[in-house]
């Protein structure tokens, strides 16, 4: 994705506190390490950078214009 064109302008970040922090890392765990009966995530294989970006104890906003 062309970070570029993103709508910085507009961004806004919250920071979560560390039991929000806590509860996001437990859903995404839910999400991507399940395994289907193959062996493979049902999620899929996804890019670390991608798994390592949603750990972040942020979350990124746009202001609707």
């Amino acid at each position: 994705y062309n970070t570029w064109k993103i709508d910085w302008k507009n961004a806004q970040l919250l920071n979560m506190t560390k039991e929000e922090h806590l509860r996001k890392k437990e859903a995404i765990d839910k999400y991507i390490y399940p395994k289907a009966p193959c062996g493979k995530p049902w999620s899929g294989g996804l890019p670390n950078v991608f798994i390592e970006a949603n750990y972040w104890n942020k979350e990124l906003y746009f202001k609707q214009k």
